[in-house]
């Protein structure tokens, strides 16, 4: 083994013993906005307003993934699911996409960025063929939530990164108080 050997940030040292190595930047980008959609993330990021991925993240992803766990997993139960929180699961040419249920104007997400097993490859061998939303789907399931593209991101999480307008307000007229004085 040659121990001189230098190692630069970008490559991966395989040896023995050198588990820790510094990620590269493909992965600390990754680390630092996530996975999924760049258009969503994006707009989450710079807009700080939320998109359907990021809501169909939070609202529907860990009860897939628990349905999926248990071997409970139908599409009668997902779209079911879907339905509470305001959404649709449809086919789309050869793949699913979530959609807004009250706005069809809004662009609708790719189903396997919600869920890696929400593919027709993956799903229909367990749930069988795909089966379209029931009509009568919103008679029998009220939803608890719906999708606001207005909502902030951040009130999700607490502490907003946007400036308070009316705090700033106040400032600027101390400020000019003090100036006129």
């Amino acid at each position: 083994t040659d121990i001189f050997r230098q190692v630069t940030p970008t490559e991966r040292f395989r040896g023995r013993r050198m588990e820790s190595c510094p990620a590269t930047d493909k992965e600390w980008h990754r680390m630092r906005t996530g996975t999924g959609p760049q258009g969503a993330i994006k707009r989450e990021l710079f807009s700080d307003k939320e998109s359907l991925w990021g809501y169909s993240i939070s609202h529907c992803s860990p009860q897939i993934e628990e349905m999926i766990t248990q071997g409970e997993f139908t599409w009668q139960r997902c779209h079911e699911l879907f339905a509470q929180q305001g959404l649709m699961l449809q086919k789309q040419h050869h793949g699913l996409v979530v959609v807004d249920a009250f706005n069809h104007e809004q662009t609708p997400v790719k189903a396997s960025s919600i869920h890696p097993d929400l593919t027709l490859g993956r799903a229909e061998p367990q749930a069988g063929p795909f089966v379209s939303a029931p009509a009568d789907l919103f008679d029998r399931v009220q939803p608890e939530s719906r999708y606001n593209p207005e909502l902030a991101v951040s009130d999700r999480y607490g502490v907003s990164s946007k400036r308070d307008p009316m705090l700033r307000r106040q400032r600027r007229e101390a400020r000019a108080e003090a100036r006129a004085d």
